[in-house]
């Protein structure tokens, strides 16, 4: 999605969230919005997940042609194909979350992560 549709989606969200500092939007929304500060088991878990959405970010940067990396097209397309599926987990996992917040932010990320990753699965261009 480029020019006038990418615009309105991030105006659209930054107008959703902006009454929130983005501190406050994190704290409300990570791991359910329990801890006002994290225990370290799940300081841990969080530094694994943002390690994971990184290598994620990468080879969907590869499946576009933008980055280079040392896996095949097969397990790119593959990659692709258990985040796609991952995310549609987790959009519904986020929208049957007690957290309100989570259900409010979370959800319709995970969906629009969830579409993305669906559309750059299925497009023919690979490294």
């Amino acid at each position: 999605m480029t020019g006038p549709q990418t615009i309105l989606l991030n105006g659209c969200w930054a107008q959703a969230i902006r009454p929130l500092p983005l501190a406050e939007v994190q704290r409300i929304t990570a791991w359910g919005g329990y801890y006002t500060e994290l225990p370290a088991a799940l300081r841990i878990a969080s530094l694994l997940s943002a390690t994971l959405y990184g290598g994620v970010m990468l080879i969907a940067l590869a499946k576009a042609g933008l980055v280079r990396v040392p896996f095949g097209p097969g397990f790119i397309r593959a990659s692709l194909r258990i985040m796609t599926a991952l995310f549609f987990l987790g959009t519904l996992m986020n929208l049957a979350s007690q957290s309100y917040w989570e259900r409010v932010i979370m959800t319709p990320l995970a969906l629009i992560l969830a579409i993305c990753f669906f559309i750059l699965a299925r497009h023919p261009r690979s490294q």
